[in-house]
């Protein structure tokens, strides 16, 4: 783990800019952080005889840092207090015992809670995780830890250094403490942010001369902003760019930085000075990660593989019989994932399903108030075994699931947190939200059987949640980009269908203008996410701009990549420079042909790492002269005119050569034949076959 962390400046100080911008408005609803500090420092006392009262009394001022709808840290506090006060003296007295390392303390803490919660059925999670602890830490000791929170520390990580936290989830607290150290020692020289801080604390407030609290919400700021790479392209679109150029001009690779700045939330500038091999690595994280995807059209590509379609599968009871399912493609999967937050501390898997039960009647508070799910008895015995083979076996920790209560309500919304328990006959549930929703608007109605999955996304279900009680999520989902690499070569009407206009910014899912369809095969009423950035990519050796679906540029920015020869400068072969000889070469095709069948410099680029003869050779035979003779269509004067071979003093210096020998092949047929051309392979390793390039 590195001990001193490099910072963005410009980066940092962009988000200081805002947050300043908006300081008033913000202080006056986080300013209960500072008086939490004030109230925990004024009551704590570890040897007060009524423990729980202490307790209640020094974290009277924390409202949702340790309680929300689904995260009760301070009620479990005052239920240990009340049932084993002695032995949580002991472990607060272990935790701020600052002898020892934070992580052997938090480990301690933890599994001491984990150890009192098994003795009270009552709690089916235990809620003591690192951003408790950290928030203990912060409120004994403000003037050296911060609230570790890992979505908004990993937000941070990424937006200021494009570090990577490690993985162990205390290790993660400690890096966290070092980046906010970080973030604390340059806030702390913006004299104007320190003065306007200490200014808005009152005499109920800790006074925060180490700056800890005032890094936390800039932190919690940082987070939560807007998206740095806005400006992806420059146009009115933002969220959709299309980079085209001929071959060999650098889409790809500029595409990969785009998409690495989107999810990074970095300048493009920034990304495109790192080095390559590192930019392409976060790259293929990201893609690991499910943050990036990556698609490549094609004349066969179509709406079900990019949307959803109807798929033959084989019976799963191993019969020859094929059934059919709605599957879904590519781009809706990646669209319905987008919603959810990376590393949730709700327990969300990274692709859950959504579940609609119906729990029964009688035990129906039971669950909901104890965190466990059981599904309803059904006279029907073999209909009963099936469902309860869907809820063993289908449904997966990390999944949604809807309490039902009418084919187009229900009445809670939680995530599986368990494994099926085979004595209970139940799963354990984390229950997020409890009262009645109608979610008739996002999918078909729902069947009034004991359990099925709905055709509605997490992301909109997890849309909903935020609405109903924005506390549960501090943090947004991340930017998230989608590459369609030969754009162009897809048939776009037949690939988007009625969905082109919802990729539009002002139609997305929370725009004013927000848009949905009702989806064919599924049912499920589709939008496209506002942090869905599409990035693609076109060749226009294969077609010219002017000439792609009108849908499809009225709804992209277009980036030109045009050939670079300064990526050349310096590099001589031979005498011949490379740079020179690639303008040329160019300025030519763009005479003789047009300016979208140039050569891109990405063919040269070899040359810089070995500026052999050879390997000039080589690029000439097996590249520049296959496009040239692709772009002519084997018109090889033109082709003569722009290798310079008509000014070559022989055929031994030239690349095509003319041939007129048709009465040596012949004889004399009485014809008049035409004169024809061929490669001279000899020409490609003689110096003076060069000499008209620059």
């Amino acid at each position: 783990m590195e001990d001193n962390l490099k910072i963005s400046q410009s980066a940092l100080q962009r988000h200081i800019a805002q947050y300043k911008d908006s300081f008033a408005e913000r202080r006056a609803s986080e300013i209960f952080k500072w008086k939490a500090v004030k109230c925990f420092q004024d009551n704590w006392d570890i040897d007060a005889p009524d423990l729980r009262r202490m307790i209640v009394n020094s974290l009277a001022q924390t409202r949702n840092l340790l309680s929300s709808n689904h995260n009760f840290p301070g009620g479990m506090l005052r239920e240990f207090a009340s049932l084993a006060p002695e032995e949580l003296r002991v472990m607060f007295r272990e935790l701020f015992d600052e002898s020892e390392s934070v992580v052997s303390r938090a480990q301690m803490f933890a599994d001491k809670s984990g150890s009192l919660k098994s003795r009270n059925a009552k709690w089916g999670h235990d809620f003591q995780s690192p951003t408790a602890i950290s928030t203990y830490l912060w409120l004994r000791y403000p003037d050296k830890y911060y609230i570790y929170k890992y979505s908004a520390m990993k937000d941070n990580a990424w937006k200021l250094c494009g570090a990577t936290p490690p993985s162990d989830k205390y290790e993660r607290m400690v890096f966290g403490f070092k980046l906010y150290d970080a973030i604390c020692s340059e806030l702390s020289k913006d004299s104007e942010l320190v003065s306007m801080s200490s200014r808005s604390l009152g005499a109920d407030c800790y006074p925060d001369r180490k700056l800890k609290t005032l890094t936390i919400d800039l932190a919690y700021f940082i987070s939560t902003s807007a998206s740095d790479s806005e400006s992806l392209a420059e146009g009115a679109s933002g969220r959709n760019l299309i980079l085209y150029g001929t071959f060999g001009t650098g889409k790809t690779y500029s595409a990969v930085a785009h998409a690495v700045s989107t999810v990074q939330e970095q300048p493009l500038s920034e990304i495109m000075a790192m080095p390559y091999s590192e930019v392409h690595k976060l790259y293929l994280e990201y893609m690991e990660q499910g943050l990036i995807a990556f698609v490549t059209f094609h004349q066969s590509f179509g709406y079900e593989e990019f949307i959803e379609g109807i798929r033959p599968v084989a019976a799963s009871d191993g019969c020859q019989q094929v059934q059919y399912e709605v599957r879904d493609g590519v781009f809706k999967a990646f669209c319905d994932r987008a919603g959810i937050p990376e590393d949730s501390e709700l327990g969300i898997g990274k692709a859950p399903a959504v579940w609609k039960v119906a729990i029964d009647s009688e035990t129906r508070m039971e669950q909901l108030d104890n965190g466990f799910l059981r599904l309803g008895e059904k006279t029907d015995q073999d209909s009963q075994n099936a469902d309860l083979r869907v809820f063993q076996r289908d449904m997966q920790v990390g999944d949604l699931v809807l309490s039902c209560r009418s084919s187009s309500l229900i009445d809670a919304i939680g995530v599986v947190s368990g494994k099926f328990e085979w004595r209970q006959g139940q799963r354990n549930v984390s229950w997020l939200s409890k009262g009645v929703l109608d979610i008739s608007a996002l999918c078909k109605p729902m069947s009034l059987s004991p359990i099925c999955r709905l055709s509605v996304s997490a992301s909109d279900m997890l849309l909903l949640l935020q609405k109903e009680n924005p506390a549960l999520f501090t943090t947004r989902a991340r930017n998230r980009a989608f590459v369609i690499d030969e754009i162009n070569r897809g048939n776009i009407s037949k690939i988007f269908g009625e969905l082109i206009t919802l990729i539009e910014p002002n139609k997305r899912i929370g725009a004013p203008e927000e848009l949905r369809a009702r989806l064919p095969c599924s049912g499920q009423n589709f939008g496209v996410p506002s942090n869905v950035y599409i990035i693609g990519t076109m060749n226009t050796s294969d077609r010219s701009i002017a000439m792609i679906d009108q849908a499809l540029r009225h709804r992209f920015s277009f980036l030109e990549m045009k050939p670079d020869s300064s990526l050349l400068k310096n590099v001589i072969v031979e005498g011949i420079d490379i740079a020179e000889a690639l303008d040329t070469i160019n300025r030519r095709i763009t005479v003789l042909l047009d300016r979208e069948h140039t050569i891109g410099h990405a063919c040269l680029l070899p040359l810089r790492g070995n500026a052999s003869f050879e390997m000039l050779a080589d690029i000439f035979k097996s590249q520049i002269l296959p496009l040239l003779q692709e772009y002519f269509f084997d018109d090889y004067e033109k082709i003569q005119l722009v290798l310079g071979d008509n000014q070559k003093r022989d055929d031994s210096d030239r690349f095509v050569v003319k041939r007129t020998d048709a009465f040596s092949l012949f004889g004399d047929p009485g014809l008049d034949l035409p004169d024809f051309y061929e490669v001279n392979e000899t020409a490609f390793m003689r110096i003076e076959a060069y000499a008209f390039l620059s």
